[in-house]
């Protein structure tokens, strides 16, 4: 039987370390609007001809692009911390969860780059700011968390 259960936007969280891989601390970064996990894979053609005239790919990389918006607030550590990053071209490492850090909670965790820190400036709306960043090179690969 299929579940019922719902899992709501507002409930997920955003975390930035503050400390070190094997020792995290995790900031929840409260100042988030909408958040897009992206998880995405390329594809390499892997046709062959005995294959009826039907192409045929496999997935090879894992993409995982992350956009979000937050309010725009000069005074707000962590929106401070993203744009040191952006501008500093540092990264940054994340956990992105489906609920606040918990057994069973899941998400992907992984060192971003940001790539866009832009403002926008609604006549009619709050002033944001959207970010888009993705995973980098780092000592540790993205990895899939589960929380135990």
């Amino acid at each position: 039987m299929a579940s019922t259960a719902v899992r709501l936007g507002k409930d997920a969280c955003l975390y930035r370390n503050t400390g070190s891989y094997a020792s995290p601390t995790w900031d929840i970064i409260d100042n988030v609007r909408d958040l897009t996990l992206g998880l995405e894979m390329d594809g390499a053609d892997a046709s062959i001809r005995s294959y009826g005239g039907y192409a045929a790919d496999e997935p090879t990389l894992l993409r995982v692009p992350v956009s979000f918006n937050m309010n725009y607030d000069t005074a707000d550590t962590d929106w401070e911390a993203l744009r040191a990053a952006f501008f500093g071209r540092t990264a940054v490492e994340c956990l992105i969860l489906d609920r606040a850090t918990a057994a069973g909670a899941q998400g992907m965790r992984a060192s971003f780059k940001l790539h866009k820190f832009g403002r926008g400036e609604p006549l009619a709306g709050i002033q944001t700011t959207d970010v888009e960043m993705k995973p980098c090179i780092a000592i540790n690969a993205p990895a899939w968390y589960v929380g135990v």
